[in-house]
Order: structure tokens, then C-alpha cells, then sequence
């Protein structure tokens, strides 16, 4: 409650992501968006995590 509060009372959309864990812990990346922003949101929430789930790329090819 206490990180989602401020954002409740002002109308502000959020989202959480999953994002890995630390300690054995699950963590999350939280993003906010402007009132009204709602699907945009969820779309910059969507593209993260694809982000995050994907396998990394090296682009060292040495």
C-alpha cells in the first residue's frame, strides 16, 4: 500500500513488472503514467517486459 497510495489519490495510473529476484525475493519495476494515460501505460508496461523476459543479445563480436 505504501507505494501505491500517492498514486490512488491522485489518479495516476500504475503498473508493476516483475523484473527478477534478489535474495531469493521477488522484485518488481513500477512505472507511472500521467491521469488519463492508462493504455499508454500498458503499452510501455508490455514492451518492458518483453524486454526483460527476452533472452540478452551480445552485440560483442570479438
Amino acid at each position: 500500500m505504501t507505494n501505491t497510495a500517492p498514486f490512488n489519490a491522485t489518479g495516476a495510473p500504475a503498473v508493476s513488472i516483475p523484473c527478477g529476484e534478489v535474495d531469493g525475493r521477488p522484485v518488481g519495476l513500477q512505472l507511472v503514467g500521467p491521469p488519463g494515460a492508462d493504455g499508454f501505460l500498458l503499452r510501455v508496461a508490455a514492451s518492458v517486459e518483453r524486454a526483460l523476459t527476452q533472452p540478452s543479445q551480445s552485440t560483442n563480436t570479438a
